[in-house]
């Protein structure tokens, strides 16, 4: 695995004008309560810039090179999601002095609210630009978007299906929901991290 690019996360939308897309930003938990605010960027419209189609089914990238770490199959809050994970040893050095990472860690992404069940498995790797599913509202969703939050965390983990609001999810996802929203685990950061950095380099692609 090597790094290539940096790559929309959504097909013929232009790297360098994702942001006018952003229809939720990224939200601090307020206070003690880390599972408030808005832990990732959403990409929505009803016409893309004023004409044409619907964001619906817009096919969703993976924006770098990396493996499938994580999948989740139309259950709340996340729907049908995935996430991507991209060692440290890969990423230019730059990228990773931004999130602060070192040896043995990796940047986590994930894909959420995905209109069809992922049709990758864990451990398959990816490449940016790999199309990985289609903008829809399954889970949580009051419209058609795409959910993108970035984690940093230890290389290699493999997350289980996360799911917390409803009552046949089982302790250990419950758990596994947890730890991804608020453990020690995992540290969040916003996605326009990455965006910014894209903004301050070249090489991006469609």
């Amino acid at each position: 695995m090597r790094f290539t690019s940096i790559c929309s996360p959504l097909k013929d939308h232009d790297l360098a004008k994702i942001t006018n897309y952003i229809s939720n930003p990224y939200v601090e938990p307020v206070g003690s309560n880390r599972e408030t605010g808005h832990h990732g960027l959403d990409f929505s419209y009803y016409h893309k810039d004023g004409v044409g189609d619907p964001i619906d089914g817009t096919l969703i990238q993976s924006m770098l090179d990396g493996r499938v770490a994580g999948l989740g199959f139309d259950r709340l809050p996340y729907g049908n999601m995935m996430v991507i994970e991209t060692p440290f040893e890969i990423l230019p050095a730059e990228l990773a002095t931004i999130y602060q990472m070192k040896a043995g860690q990796s940047l986590y992404l994930l894909y959420g609210h995905m209109l069809e069940s992922p049709n990758l498995a864990i451990g398959d790797e990816v490449s940016c630009g790999t199309a990985i599913g289609q903008v829809g509202g399954s889970g949580f969703s009051g419209n058609p978007h795409l959910h993108l939050e970035t984690r940093v965390g230890p290389t290699g983990i493999e997350l289980p299906t996360m799911i917390f609001y409803e009552t046949t999810a089982t302790l250990e996802e419950q758990a596994a929901y947890v730890e991804w929203r608020t453990g020690s685990t995992w540290t969040k950061y916003t996605p326009m991290l990455l965006l910014t950095y894209v903004s301050e380099t070249t090489g991006a692609n469609q």
